[in-house]
């Protein structure tokens, strides 16, 4: 990840990166994402920073390091300093002593490659880290600005991808699904779309990414790295807008009681359409899941009392996972297919046979549109062209969202 700090009173800006937090033991891979997650959103929403994500930044560095076994000498930093692009460098480790989750974070300045700073904090569970990090980026922001504080609104710079997201990229697929599937829907019917680019969430928005920005939790099973659910079409497309504001960005939506417009130009957060939403889904692939012709609960969370086409039957653990705990699909998601379904924007409706480009759904409905499956239902529904739908004010403990940009 890089952080820009933008000061009012400096001439340049400050640029760090912050590779994902490492785990140094005790601690899940989900929980170590959720912190980074927090750590890098609390400095957004300090509004010194703008959080963004330039891909593989992390692995040439450590090709450069690899390639520079003797990188102590100054003509070789200044090459590593070159290829991270960047003024600072935070590194964070997270690990359990005891009952407490230990978060360490180390600033180094990357023109020497010296430590200028170094703090840590403790706490219970990762649901206190909502308090906890403040102090954190406090400390760092103050070690890399000498003190001063800045109001200015986040940076943003051309090219890059934000935080916990990735871009995908335009292209034209078949969606639905073809006669031959198991368990397909006659609304299924296939037909050619065109999608152009976008930056997906790589998860389900959590109950402590929710919790922070609207400051409060519907979920019924309780954790900050869990998928917020409980929430309804509404609830998602206000997220979104109260986010983008958060953030400094154009809110995608327009909100009038129930009459919800949608500003294609806005740079904000927003839900996916449903073609959007699956193209992403397949990542490429054309079976029933990215996974292949078949789906197992080691690769996502369903009722695995009901496989799919009467492969083996699988674990039905009745309850939410902590986002990223499968396996992503090729384009870097998680949890495509089942722990939540996920709302989109359009209207449910029957699709047009004609070539599309960027459809956005039916003009209008009682329903809006479901994607993904979720931890309670059958295998089936977790095909990647399996429709769903549900009045946009209807709210269950299988429901979730995931947000877009453009």
């Amino acid at each position: 990840f890089l952080v820009t700090l933008s000061a009012l009173s400096y001439a340049q800006q400050i640029v760090v990166m912050v590779p994902p937090f490492e785990l140094v033991s005790g601690v899940s891979r989900a929980e170590a994402d959720t912190i980074t997650r927090l750590f890098l959103g609390k400095l957004s929403q300090a509004r010194v920073v703008t959080v963004v994500n330039t891909a593989n930044l992390k692995q040439r560095m450590d090709a450069m390091k690899w390639e520079m076994s003797d990188w102590s000498s100054d003509e070789k930093k200044a090459r590593l300093n070159e290829g991270i692009n960047a003024d600072y460098l935070i590194i964070g480790t997270i690990s359990k002593l005891g009952s407490n989750i230990i978060v360490d974070a180390t600033l180094e300045d990357t023109n020497h490659f010296n430590v200028v700073g170094n703090t840590d904090i403790s706490m219970k569970s990762v649901d206190e880290a909502y308090e906890k990090i403040d102090p954190l980026v406090d400390r760092m922001v103050a070690s890399m600005t000498g003190g001063k504080a800045s109001p200015a609104a986040p940076v943003t710079r051309p090219g890059t991808i934000p935080e916990g997201f990735v871009r995908i990229q335009g292209g034209t697929f078949t969606m639905g699904s073809p006669s031959s599937e198991v368990n397909r829907s006659d609304s299924e019917a296939q037909h050619r779309v065109t999608v152009s680019a976008f930056y997906m969430g790589q998860y389900e928005v959590t109950q402590a990414e929710y919790e922070t920005v609207i400051g409060s939790n519907p979920s019924s099973f309780k954790g900050g790295s869990l998928p917020v659910e409980n929430v309804s079409w509404f609830d998602a497309v206000f997220y979104c807008n109260q986010r983008s504001a958060r953030e400094g960005l154009s809110p995608a939506y327009t909100i009038n009681g129930e009459n919800v417009t949608w500003n294609r130009n806005a740079n904000g957060y927003r839900l996916p359409t449903e073609a959007e939403w699956e193209y992403a889904c397949r990542a490429g692939t054309t079976t029933p899941f990215s996974t292949g012709y078949n789906i197992s609960t080691s690769q996502a969370n369903y009722n695995g009392n009901y496989p799919y086409a009467n492969n083996p039957k699988g674990s039905y653990r009745e309850k939410t996972t902590n986002v990223g705990s499968f396996a992503s699909n090729s384009w870097g998601l998680y949890d495509m297919h089942g722990n939540v379904w996920e709302w989109c924007w359009d209207w449910y409706g029957g699709y047009s046979m004609a070539d599309q480009t960027d459809p956005s759904g039916a003009a209008s409905g009682p329903h809006r549109v479901l994607r993904g499956g979720g931890w309670s239902y059958l295998a089936q529904y977790l095909r990647s062209a399996n429709r769903g739908s549900l009045t946009p004010s209807g709210r269950s403990y299988s429901i979730g969202f995931r947000v877009v940009r453009p």
